[in-house]
């Protein structure tokens, strides 16, 4: 069995799609366990930055976490593989629900693990991306226009829903 910092070491960035198959080998319960733990690391470091980017007003810090914890997990955690899975079934894919979700739970390790640092934040989505559309190719064994649509579309309308929840938050703000 390996371990929970050997998975992180090898989802934060792995060139090898075959590693992609054996991801799913520990099961189901241990990818929802690995996912609510990388969860809790980039929630703990996201407070920590928000703490300090807000002067420690701990009420600000606090209320920014729990909005980037929750859109994060519900949509890395559900939205996301859901339509994707939705959209691999119709295009033919074979495989089940679960593994869906687990590639989507490893994929998202850059995304959780480093989202938090600057600069380097704002380019861990792209490598999550990427690693989900390996990870769901490899496993559907789709060719690159099927993983493409059942990765990227799920992706654009989730990024662009988010943005305007955003933007609409901010503009209820002041």
């Amino acid at each position: 069995m390996e371990s929970y910092i050997g998975r992180m070491r090898k989802t934060l960035w792995t060139i090898d799609e075959k590693d992609f198959e054996g991801l799913l080998a520990e099961g189901f319960d241990f990818s929802l366990k690995y996912f609510a733990l990388l969860i809790l690391i980039g929630s703990a470091l996201t407070f920590a930055l928000a703490l300090f980017r807000t002067g420690f007003d701990l009420l600000a810090a606090l209320i920014g976490t729990v909005f980037m914890t929750l859109t994060y997990a519900a949509g890395i955690g559900i939205i996301l593989p859901i339509v994707s899975h939705l959209l691999i079934t119709a295009l033919g894919g074979k495989r089940p629900a679960t593994d869906t979700f687990q590639m989507y739970f490893y994929a998202s390790t850059p995304s959780l693990l480093l989202g938090w640092v600057p600069a380097l934040g704002q380019l861990s989505p792209i490598v999550s991306f990427g690693n989900a559309f390996r990870g769901l190719r490899e496993i559907n064994k789709f060719p690159l226009w099927k993983a493409l649509v059942a990765v990227l579309l799920p992706s654009l309308v989730y990024w662009g829903a988010w943005i305007i929840l955003v933007s609409g938050l901010m503009a209820l703000a002041g």
